[in-house]
């Protein structure tokens, strides 16, 4: 049972990494959110889930599978992705994929989700944020 505990560990150790950066090494707020605010909220983040992972080890039966391997090929995929074709679609890609197959949803309702996510993150990280994202062949 005790490899069970590696994986949280080893994220719990990345989350505070990237907590400790974004404090030391980056601006956390200068007028506004700075270089260093992203990686202490996902830090923040990916050490609660971690924590809250280690707690429910012991509780819960662990079961293996090529099933449970279907988001790391995805996100996988994601990245390969992702200078072939762009961010966006890339992204429209994995969100359509992880609905429809993984999630179970319909094909329509994968697509209008995933159409609307793509739309969202754009107007946000793109259009209002002006964040530059990896362009491929079509975005």
């Amino acid at each position: 049972m005790k490899q069970y505990y590696v994986i949280p560990t080893l994220l719990s150790l990345l989350a505070l990494f990237w907590m400790y950066m974004g404090v030391t090494a980056y601006e956390v707020w200068d007028e506004g959110p700075g270089g260093g605010f992203m990686p202490l909220i996902a830090g923040g983040v990916l050490l609660v889930f971690s924590v809250v992972s280690l707690i429910k080890v012991d509780f819960v039966s662990l079961h293996h599978s090529l099933y449970a391997l279907m988001p790391v090929a995805i996100v996988a995929a994601l990245i390969g992705a992702i200078p072939i074709v762009g961010t966006f679609p890339a992204l429209f890609i994995m969100l359509l994929l992880w609905l429809a197959l993984l999630a179970g949803y319909s094909w329509r309702f994968s697509f209008v989700v995933s159409a609307g996510v793509l739309v969202v993150v754009w107007l946000i990280f793109r259009l209002w944020l002006s964040v530059p994202f990896p362009t491929g062949l079509f975005y």
